[in-house]
């Protein structure tokens, strides 16, 4: 799996990193210096933070860590509020501060451990595409030893047989 990339943030507005966000899968690790150039600030001081941290929920964003870092080598994860990551990161705060596991939890991740491996979909391709040239060749070669031979009842693909 890629790992989401903190350079180059290539964005002037906040519109652009909201964009930048959505194509990411709704992740995107930035850090405080590109969010401070786009609050248009020159230092990271508390009233830049609160200006940061009030911008991107206003655009449907949440942030790990809790509370941003004030150095502007510092990265931060963005996520987009709504998505399943938001709804696993909501869950585990909540357990991680009343100690309750609740079953939102357990419903987020069941969801994550459910989530195929994306190697085994490809692979699964693979195998789709191999068994469907292999019919191919079977008709062609029963074909080719009795032309007359209608084959009309084995047309069906392997994935028709699900």
């Amino acid at each position: 799996m890629a790992t989401p990339s903190v350079h180059p943030v290539v964005v002037t507005t906040w519109a652009e990193l909201l964009r930048s966000v959505e194509n990411s899968h709704g992740l995107k690790r930035v850090t405080v210096g590109e969010l401070r150039a786009l609050e248009g600030a020159q230092r990271t001081g508390k009233h830049v933070l609160t200006a940061i941290d009030t911008k991107w929920s206003q655009l449907g964003l949440g942030d790990l860590p809790d509370e941003l870092p004030n150095r502007q080598d510092q990265s931060v994860m963005l996520y987009q509020l709504g998505t399943p990551a938001a709804d696993a990161i909501r869950a585990i705060r909540l357990t991680l501060l009343t100690g309750v596991v609740d079953m939102s939890l357990y419903r987020v991740l069941l969801l994550l451990n459910k989530m195929p491996d994306p190697t085994q979909v490809l692979l699964r391709g693979r195998v789709e595409k191999s068994a469907n040239e292999a019919v191919d060749a079977v008709i062609q070669l029963l074909q080719d030893i009795n032309p007359g031979l209608q084959l009309d009842t084995f047309s069906a693909r392997p994935e028709e047989m699900v």
